[in-house]
């Protein structure tokens, strides 16, 4: 008798290990996640002056149509509070009213290189909230400009567990540049900072 209680504890003492073994495994591991949403970008003035004539000046000032933001996005969940993920993403704003008389613009897009810190509180069972900070480099252009500028961003949401390590999510971006540069031998050409603010919808799955 006193062997088959025995055996009992044991069996338990077992299936408890593994379960914990497999949460455990749960709340760490590699990410695979996409995301995508609508975008709002700040008015941005460009600033050219010509070499020849360094006392005048033209300002272009830009206004933006509602553009778009997809995202991927990988990296590792340390624990079930904390990841660090890496994040590529390309945005795109049509410019809506330009007024200048200089260059016409078009779009104006960017693509975000960053690494993002990210803090979740699993306290509301499949709901868990979520929040996070990011720094890197951007890539800009708009029409032939092309430059890189540091970049942070902050990033916070609400996602819902899936089964298989799985979780959809509604988010909030704020993207913040620095100031651009786009300036070449004929002539000094300088932007103001970027700020772009993204609502998307993601999905990420655990491995």
């Amino acid at each position: 008798m006193n062997c088959f209680k025995f055996s009992k504890i044991l069996l338990a003492a077992a299936i408890c290990s593994l379960a914990t073994t497999q949460l455990q495994a749960l709340d760490s591991g590699w990410k695979l996640g996409f995301d995508a949403g609508p975008t709002w970008l700040q008015n941005q003035n460009i600033q050219t002056t010509d070499l020849f004539f360094p006392g005048v000046s033209h300002t272009t000032s830009l206004e933006f149509k509602t553009g778009y933001r997809l995202d991927l996005d990988a990296g590792y969940q340390f624990c079930r509070y904390f990841s660090l993920e890496g994040e590529l993403g390309y945005i795109n704003n049509p410019v809506d009213i330009v007024s200048s008389t200089g260059t016409i613009y078009t779009s104006f897009y960017q693509a975000p290189i960053l690494v993002n810190g990210v803090f979740t509180l699993p306290w509301f069972g499949i709901l868990k909230p979520y929040a996070g900070a990011g720094l890197g480099v951007v890539y800009t252009g708009a029409n032939d400009l092309r430059d890189f500028n540091g970049a942070g961003q902050i990033v916070a949401g609400l996602k819902c567990g899936l089964p298989a390590g799985m979780d959809v999510a509604v988010g909030y971006k704020l993207l913040v540049t620095t100031e651009h540069d786009w300036s070449d031998i004929l002539d000094t050409t300088e932007g103001t900072r970027t700020v772009s603010q993204s609502v998307v919808a993601a999905f990420s799955i655990k491995f």
